[in-house]
């Protein structure tokens, strides 16, 4: 078959049937879907990826604060993806869809949304130091994280999913706490139960703040006694990765995400993603960026995404991480709000520990604070305790609103703020 023009895109399907849809009132889970819908709805889908001119799509019903209209955006951004692929916990379906296909599947009623496929990118640190003699992550008692353990609080009983390069399995700090690991294929596919492994080192050091354990001395986990459920996403095919993970993670009963992964500039691809891990009640924390002042990347640039940028020990806002302004009515701006993530100790990918710079290694210190904070508070929604997060926030003298959003969190006041 000879293709003229094609665009990858993911079809946004609305849950039906017997079961309690996603997208209902009470915001129970389901994964229950119509046959006869998906099936119609894959009918649109070529059955192999062409490759063409740029399509322009028109947005039904968009959930982000972006204008109606035409987007257009080059084929091959996500390129090969054989289809359609089915995510049936996020309800979507993506896939390849030539110029006819897409009319139908925006006029149809079960369609509540068409996107373009965009592939994210992952955001590695920006700085990666040898410090073999360093005990203890400097973030911990600046943020007091020991005045919540002393009362018991370390994140026992939350799970915690982790979208990154992997995570070592046997480093000693972590093996109690990482409780699944799966690899996560270009297809979206999943492979659980063998060896956990890192591509990059990025995951290992991501995972250590968020539930390593003391170890001959050293501590650096924030939430010591949570459980991880690892996903390893990178390779080629990265949006592919990146759904296939939250697929997997949705079948695992977490209630945080933490992802340092993103696509820049603001692009509504994920915000139906982000909608339904809320309506989920999982709480999704997601790094702003590592660029400059002016820029950040989505996720993390959603309102109802919790948008993480960095500072150092001395509550300088990190040059590198970033920030915007967004004037969709009514304006608002990003990130949501800062915490530590320059110099900071943790995991090493082949045992040890190293420190890392970034705003990946700010994302799972609140990560790690909101597991603190569910433990604490079991029966808080996941909009409690991101209220609690954001009215704990102090201010830093000197810096922009727009470069720290609500200030740096205080995990000791979040615990006594009173109830959103």
């Amino acid at each position: 078959m000879t293709l003229g023009a094609s665009l990858t895109v993911i079809a946004i399907l609305p849950f039906s049937g017997s079961d309690v849809s996603l997208l209902s009132d009470d915001g129970a889970s389901s994964v229950a879907e119509t046959s006869s819908v998906v099936a119609r709805v894959s009918s649109y889908f070529l059955t192999a990826a062409g490759r063409g001119d740029s399509v322009a799509v028109t947005l039904r019903n968009p959930t982000a604060n972006v204008p109606l209209g035409h987007l257009a955006v080059p084929f091959g951004t996500e390129p090969n993806i054989l289809g359609p692929r089915r995510f049936p916990r996020l309800g979507l379906i993506v896939g390849a869809v030539d110029p006819a296909g897409l009319e139908k599947m925006r006029n149809d009623p079960d369609v509540v949304d068409v996107v373009p496929a965009v592939a994210p990118k992952m955001m590695y640190n920006v700085e990666l130091l040898e410090d073999g003699g360093a005990q203890r992550s400097w973030s911990l008692d600046f943020l007091r994280i020991p005045d919540l353990w002393n009362k018991g609080i370390t994140g026992k009983g939350l799970a915690i999913g982790h979208l990154d390069s992997g995570v070592a399995g046997d480093h000693p700090a972590l093996k109690r706490p990482l409780k699944a690991f799966a690899v996560i294929d270009s297809t979206g596919g999943s492979s659980e139960g063998g060896a956990a492994s890192d591509s990059h080192g990025h995951g290992t050091h991501t995972a250590g703040i968020l539930c390593a354990q003391p170890m001959n001395g050293v501590t650096v986990g924030i939430a010591p006694d949570a459980s991880l459920f690892c996903c390893q996403i990178t390779g080629e095919g990265a949006l592919m990765r990146l759904l296939g993970g939250l697929e997997w993670l949705l079948g695992k009963n977490v209630r945080l995400i933490s992802l340092s992964a993103g696509v820049q500039p603001f692009n509504p691809v994920f915000q139906a993603v982000i909608d339904r891990l809320r309506l989920s009640n999982i709480l999704p924390i997601v790094a702003i960026g590592n660029e400059y002042a002016g820029s950040s990347y989505s996720p993390a640039n959603y309102r109802n995404a919790l948008g993480v940028g960095s500072i150092s020990d001395q509550s300088n806002v990190a040059d590198s991480s970033c920030s915007q302004n967004f004037g969709e009515p009514p304006p608002y701006s990003k990130p949501d709000l800062v915490a530590p993530g320059v110099g900071i100790l943790s995991t090493r990918r082949f045992g040890g520990y190293e420190m890392r710079s970034g705003t990946s290694q700010a994302t799972p210190c609140v990560v790690g604070i909101a597991a603190l904070l569910m433990q604490a508070f079991p029966n808080a929604t996941i909009a409690e305790i991101e209220q609690r997060i954001i009215r704990s926030c102090r201010k830093i003298n000197g810096e922009p609103a727009s470069r720290q959003g609500h200030g740096i969190v205080n995990p000791v006041t979040a615990l006594s703020v009173l109830s959103p």
